[in-house]
């Protein structure tokens, strides 16, 4: 009997250096990854270096391969479409908004068997993304319909300049007259603190912000639905 007879066969599937799927050209990837959300493409971008290449180096001309407008890094557009239509950042609706500072972004997360987990956003780097896509360069904010204010960046809002300024604006002060007249229907004593956050009462849980809208030259408008209790 031959060595050959007696060796053992290798199994068809030992033949096989890589799963067929990796065989797929770029195009076929491409167009699948095209089908997916931002979140998904940060976990895909890990399996490996293949896919982080087509997910991270810019193809151009090939614009089909650009994946610039899912990750919120394309730049604000040097030619606007009349009707300009933009998509936020999911970071900012992942961001307690309605108990975000300039320093601190609370991001809740489950994980089971050891409970709630909190995590500060600006620690990550998706805080440094664009907070739209396509970038724009001026957002008027406004939480539960109160305004914010404006922000503005030649080069593209961020998503942390987004929560500064909404950290910013729950710090400011509250006239007295309003804060005393929070702290008598509250039964609080006279040094009580109160924030714009406590004159809100029971309607004080951030609910996500509403599509941003629009408003030609490169501005958006940014607004929160109605806050919860």
């Amino acid at each position: 009997m031959s060595d050959n007879a007696a060796s053992p066969r290798a199994s068809p599937e030992a033949a096989v250096k890589e799963p067929a799927s990796m065989r797929l050209p770029d195009e076929t990837w491409v167009s699948i990854f095209r089908l997916l959300g931002y979140k998904t493409l940060l976990h895909v971008r890990r399996i490996c270096k293949r896919f982080k290449d087509l997910l991270e180096v810019r193809h151009k001309p090939r614009a089909q391969l650009d994946f610039d407008d899912v990750f919120f890094r394309q730049a604000p557009p040097a030619k606007l479409e009349k009707k300009q239509k933009y998509k936020l950042h999911p970071m900012l609706n992942d961001v307690d908004c309605a108990r975000v500072t300039p320093t601190e972004a609370e991001i809740m997360h489950y994980k089971e068997g050891s409970g709630d987990e909190t995590f500060n956003g600006y620690d990550y780097p998706a805080a440094k993304e664009f907070a739209t896509a396509p970038a724009c360069t001026s957002i008027d904010i406004e939480l539960n319909e109160s305004k914010v204010g404006k922000v503005s960046n030649k080069r593209g809002v961020t998503v942390s300049q987004v929560l500064v300024a909404c950290g910013k604006f729950w710090e400011k002060p509250i006239p007295d007259s309003v804060a005393n007249r929070v702290r008598r229907q509250g039964g609080w004593p006279r040094n009580e603190k109160i924030t714009k956050l406590t004159t809100m009462g029971d309607h004080c849980f951030f609910e996500g912000w509403g599509q941003p809208t629009g408003l030609g030259e490169g501005k958006v408008r940014l607004a929160s639905h109605w806050f919860g209790s």
